[in-house]
């Protein structure tokens, strides 16, 4: 080799010696990965590298369950929370566990090891949900959900407090004012705040009656009440009415005579305020006995199959279908019902 071929050579190799690589072009010496670009500690399974979007994962996370949703084997529950069976139940619920009520979040209270929603008084009980140490969950009548009746004297239960002063109950419901009274839970000293309510408000004959005590006036001079819990022409009753109980008058017993629905001047009943709802005289297949049908006064809103039903506080109807109901008299195709 000359000497001019051999000194070629030499600045051949320094120049690409002292010339940098290019983007990507080997191992960075910062730590870096082939597959990140060069970025600082990135890789594909740690967060932070990513070889499509560097700093970011293509695919969401995994949908986070709420506390009291149902789960499955698998699910991801919120922070927190645990995928478990609730009381026996084959099915799993995001729940949190506990140890007392400091270890619960605000409006929950801990129970058998698990943190439950406080209800309201007067509030419906759900499965997950608790009265609190002032009240008792219970209803009377099978048709009603159980609710939170408050305790304004404890008598003989354990582990209870009482209210100092009846609560009044809640926007919605109309009626009488709560007074404190005792016999409500026939297997207990104790006394509860009851109040009576108005006609067409829910009901449960514990904390909201619905002349429980026969004292309100019957509106059928030729029908009497019979009392506490009678179903005749007349009186009322806490009667299912669209997947709930309401105050509502008695009409007919089987195919005995009907009595006239209407308010007659009671303080607590008022007729239905939109136009096209009153009352109506019909009978439901759950209570239905075995040999005699009841009916009772619903406010119902009469419609053709395309109409729009307007919004009535007092029916609660919001949609025309088909009726439930089966008329005592007449002919009630469809009717407006709750969606």
């Amino acid at each position: 080799m000359s000497s001019r071929v051999f000194v070629c050579a030499l600045v051949a190799l320094a120049v690409a010696a002292c010339t940098p690589a290019s983007p990507g072009a080997g191992r960075s010496t910062t730590g870096g990965d082939p597959s990140t670009g060069g970025n600082p500690g990135g890789d594909p399974v740690t967060p932070g590298g990513d070889p499509v979007t560097p700093g970011g994962d293509p695919t969401p996370p995994p949908t986070t369950v709420p506390e009291y949703s149902e789960c499955l084997s698998g699910s991801t529950c919120a922070a927190g929370l645990s995928c478990s069976a609730f009381e026996g139940s084959r099915r799993t619920y995001c729940l949190k566990g506990c140890l007392d009520d400091s270890t619960c979040a605000a409006g929950e209270r801990c129970l058998l090891g698990t943190c439950r929603r406080l209800v309201p008084p007067y509030g419906v009980v759900g499965a997950f949900d608790d009265c609190g140490p002032t009240a008792m969950a219970y209803a009377t009548v099978p048709v009603a959900p159980l609710r939170c009746v408050p305790i304004c004297d404890v008598g003989d239960l354990v582990g209870y407090q009482a209210v100092a002063v009846c609560p009044p109950l809640p926007t919605g419901i109309v009626g009488g004012e709560p007074v404190c009274t005792r016999g409500v839970v026939p297997t207990t000293t104790a006394s509860f705040c009851t109040a009576e309510v108005r006609e067409g408000e829910v009901c449960d004959q514990a904390s909201l009656r619905c002349n429980v005590a026969g004292t309100r006036p019957d509106t059928d001079a030729a029908q009497g009440a019979t009392g506490a819990g009678g179903n005749d022409p007349g009186a009322l009753g806490c009667l299912p009415h669209q997947g709930e109980s309401r105050c509502q008058r008695v009409c007919a017993v089987g195919t005995g005579a009907q009595s006239p629905c209407g308010c007659a001047g009671d303080p607590l009943c008022s007729e239905p305020a939109d136009p096209g709802v009153a009352w109506s005289c019909v009978s439901w297949n759950e209570v239905a006995g075995p040999t005699t049908r009841l009916y009772g006064c619903i406010a119902v809103e009469p419609c053709a199959a395309d109409a729009v039903c307007a919004d009535d506080t007092i029916a609660g109807t919001t949609r025309c279908a088909t009726s439930p109901y089966t008329p005592y008299a007449g002919s009630m195709a469809s009717v407006c019902l709750k969606p």
